[in-house]
């Protein structure tokens, strides 16, 4: 259904029932309700439709999934504005977890802080971040992998880092929205 002047878009205040996914209203209702080639998101020249931007975070949902993050698990997002950085956000939301954005200009401990007390079990960041994020680590982590927007070669921790890229390209664009509650985190 187009949305004209004489058919305004109509946001509801409060969730149809008990089961509510945000990134519904966010995302997926722009692609059913006929939006899908409508841009979304502009970034130096990238133009992305919502269409583009569904099959972005689909793709990101499923690649977190395949690491072993579960609906309620955090994700910790350490990038600076972009396309990636949404996608992921979304593409958290659609799977059951959780997104936590970080700061990309805090400081080494807080970002440790924040990694360890969210209980993130990926992180999404860049290389130039990486170092920051887990410059000041206490102890073991629960981070079950790092994805790197860039080479993840010139990232090296004990843990499993992959290329954020790499693993778009590899994930499936189709994804089932996991059926939150109105009242979970995510």
């Amino acid at each position: 259904t187009a949305v004209t002047p004489d058919k305004p878009l109509v946001l509801l205040h409060r969730a149809p029932g008990r089961i509510f996914n945000l990134v519904t209203p966010l995302l997926e209702r722009h692609v059913s309700e006929g939006r899908g080639d409508r841009l979304a998101l502009r970034e130096r020249g990238r133009a992305v439709s919502y269409r583009g931007l569904q099959e972005l975070s689909h793709r990101a949902g499923n690649a977190l999934r395949q690491v072993g993050v579960e609906p309620e698990q955090r994700v910790a997002i350490l990038l600076p504005d972009c396309v990636d950085f949404v996608a992921v956000f979304l593409g958290a939301l659609a799977i059951g977890a959780v997104p936590i954005p970080l700061n990309a200009l805090a400081p080494p401990d807080e970002l440790a802080y924040f990694l360890e007390d969210s209980r993130a079990r990926a992180l999404v960041t860049t290389p130039e971040l990486f170092a920051s994020a887990l410059a000041v680590r206490a102890g073991p982590t629960l981070l079950k992998a790092v994805f790197v927007a860039g080479d993840p070669a010139e990232c090296t921790a004990d843990l499993d880092v992959r290329s954020l890229a790499a693993a778009l390209a590899g994930a499936s664009p189709e994804l089932d929205v996991f059926p939150t509650f109105v009242d979970e985190p995510c």
